[in-house]
């Protein structure tokens, strides 16, 4: 079997977008008293067209097979999505009730305390942030607002990056696929050895491409370097705002008025011969992807009637007018003087991607393996009447308009814009749902993937900060039980990261204290990663009985090299309890240290008094002692480490 339909068979369930990606990156460890069979989580995808609510599930003890999570359930918000409610903030809030309410019974009511609650905005919100900061904001507080009155432990609404949109799709198609770790058939995390996927998402306001290269990436704001399950990847990602569907649509009807001088009546290329319809110049004009072709007369509320006329070869015009192709600083690009390296491996590609190539090949009964076969089925897209479009797909009648401008688009996206070539096309999975080892894994694209496969069975904090250009992640400790060892690290906010061969499984702990010895030779306590998240992503994983009666880490551990780029713009800093840090070892290092409060607003310094840095400074990797006959004592409130190996618990 190829493995082209490898990737096939497995792929099954990146839905629309809307980040990043939640659920294995803010597991509370507040929850660990008398846990039921599940542990849930909820996360809000605010996209640019409407928001769907998602809710997840992951068993409470890790022996009960992979551990990995899965979506319990989920809810489409009705009307369109947030940033729609600009004129109307309040309604943004409401807009959310009766999914929310779902929740409440989707939810078992002894976990609802515990359960995190995200809600994550993607570019309709990037958008609305540009063309009017003071509607954005207000729309966020409606949300926060709503969302605090419901009984679930909320961390949080913000605006993703469209890098992080990216990256956390990347990161969940290669999770679900088990590119990164897989659980093997007696019972063991493995690392198998399989490349990973790239992925490329198609929303409402923009569109990302993101995947692993071997060769220089030559734009620093293009590349990400992760390590995952003790790899390490070299990941290229770029995020095109004003480039999903819904901006395309409307730049293309932009286009249409601006060659015919702006006349309000005049025909469309890109609408199927036979259809008409009406609508205002705000319609097009309002959004900030076509402001600069207003017309010098611009009247909001002037009305533009517009008929299809079919014109294959007039819409590929006013598409490619779209795309800059010709000026690149770089040695390659994609468009518009962008650096893209070129493609490698195998891609997935979902939302409007796939429902496009879906439609060609589902109503238009065409091929789609090759750049010709879908340069042409494009083409007989838009040369097909709307009455025939009808004929074919009567139950897509609101859709089919838009199919001609979809494919033509995708199409040069893909073949121009992304360089897929003959011998690359082939390698990509127009996919919508994700199989894995028979059991279905209803995923998500863009920010609801990456964030649904970011909360899950281990604990961690999520603490907002403003972005720098590169940002310091640090790796959490390292604990080890009866030959099996956890590197707690922070790559793109997974959980845990396994170091040996046997790393994954929760321990059987009885009752108790417990020593974990600490000391290893490669034991690193920090290691800059220039990681561009627009998160820094604190993790600490919780160990658990198995009745969940023993809470090993409160919250998140931050070691020394917590960056100065750390602001109190986060819902959770300003709240943090005064936690202790003691020293478990000889004497003269057995004081006691207090973790200062954080003022939020402000620039913080260092946790740490200078004489708990590391050797040579912050963040340099130390030199373990040989400290395997010492350990580390950990119970409900405090962790003991060694001397030299600080850390400072937070209760998130």
């Amino acid at each position: 079997m190829s493995l082209k339909k490898v990737v096939v068979a497995l792929l099954c369930a990146l839905c629309l977008v809307a980040v990043v990606g939640l659920i294995l990156l803010c597991v509370p460890t507040k929850d660990v008293l008398d846990p039921p069979d599940f542990k849930y989580g909820i996360v809000l995808d605010a996209g640019s067209s409407h928001t769907a609510m998602f809710v997840y599930k992951w068993p409470s003890d890790k022996e009960n097979e992979t551990g990995i999570v899965s979506q319990h359930s989920d809810c489409h918000v009705k009307g369109g999505g947030i940033s729609s409610y600009s004129a109307n903030p309040p309604a943004a809030g409401q807009s959310l009730v009766a999914c929310l309410d779902q929740a409440l019974k989707d939810v078992p009511k002894a976990r609802h305390g515990i359960t995190p609650l995200y809600l994550g905005a993607t570019a309709g919100m990037r958008l609305l942030n540009i063309s009017n900061s003071q509607a954005s904001d207000s729309v966020l507080e409606s949300v926060t607002s709503t969302l605090k009155k419901y009984p679930f432990d909320f961390r949080g609404a913000r605006i993703l990056s469209g890098e992080d949109e990216g990256l956390f799709g990347w990161v969940t198609a290669n999770y679900l696929l088990e590119n990164f770790i897989k659980y093997d058939w007696i019972g063991r995390w493995i690392r198998p050895k399989k490349s990973t996927v790239g992925a490329m998402d198609l929303g409402g306001a923009s569109t990302q491409i993101t995947f692993e290269t071997t060769g220089a990436i030559e734009s620093p704001s293009n590349q990400v370097m992760l390590k995952l399950y003790g790899q390490h990847y070299q990941v290229y990602t770029h995020s095109f705002l004003c480039y999903g569907m819904n901006e395309i649509l409307i730049r293309l009807i932009s286009k249409a008025l601006k060659a015919k001088a702006y006349v309000l009546l005049l025909d469309n290329p890109c609408w199927p011969n036979g259809f008409k319809r009406s609508f205002s110049m705000e319609s097009i004009y309002g959004s900030p992807c076509t402001r600069t072709e207003k017309p010098p007369n611009y009247f909001p509320m002037a009305m533009v009637n517009m008929s299809g006329s079919g014109d294959a070869a007039q819409c590929l015009a006013y598409a490619e007018s779209l795309f800059q192709f010709t000026d690149c600083p770089y040695s390659s690009c994609s468009f518009n003087g962008v650096f893209q390296p070129p493609v490698e491996g195998n891609f997935i590609a979902f939302s409007a991607f796939f429902y496009t190539v879906d439609f060609l090949r589902s109503v238009m009964k065409r091929q789609v393996a090759t750049p010709n076969d879908l340069r042409e089925g494009a083409e007989a897209i838009c040369t097909t009447p709307w009455s025939e479009l009808l004929k074919k797909a009567p139950k897509l009648e609101s859709f089919l308009p838009n199919y001609c401008s979809m494919a033509t688009y995708v199409s040069l996206l893909l073949i121009r814009g992304y360089s897929f070539s003959n011998s690359t096309f082939p390698n990509i999975a127009f996919q919508k749902k994700v199989r894995l080892a028979g059991r279905k894994r209803d995923g998500v694209g863009g920010f609801c993937s990456g964030w649904g496969s970011v909360v899950g069975p281990e604990s961690s904090c999520w603490i907002g900060a403003h972005k720098p250009k590169e940002e310091t992640l640090c790796n959490c400790g390292f604990s080890a039980f009866a030959g099996r060892g956890h590197d707690h690290r922070l790559g793109a906010g997974l959980h845990a990261e396994p170091h040996q061969h046997d790393p994954g499984g929760r321990p059987q702990l009885p009752e108790g204290h417990h020593h974990w010895p600490l000391g290893r030779p490669h034991l690193p306590l920090c290691h800059h990663h220039p990681v561009q998240l627009g998160q820094h992503l604190l993790a600490a994983e919780v160990l658990q009985g198995p009745r969940g009666d023993v809470d090993l880490v409160r919250g998140g551990s931050l070691p020394s090299c917590l960056p100065w780029s750390f602001t109190g713009n986060s819902s959770i800093l300003p709240n943090l309890r005064k936690e202790e840090i003691r020293t478990n070892g000889r004497a003269n290092s057995a004081q006691r240290q207090t973790v200062p409060r954080m003022d939020p607003g402000h620039m913080q310094p260092p946790l740490f008094p200078a004489s708990f840095f590391l050797p040579g400074g912050p963040c340099t990797p130390p030199v373990s002692p040989p400290l395997q006959e010492k350990g580390a004592a950990i119970d409900k409130e405090t962790f003991w480490s060694p001397p030299g190996l600080p850390f400072v618990l937070l209760r998130c």
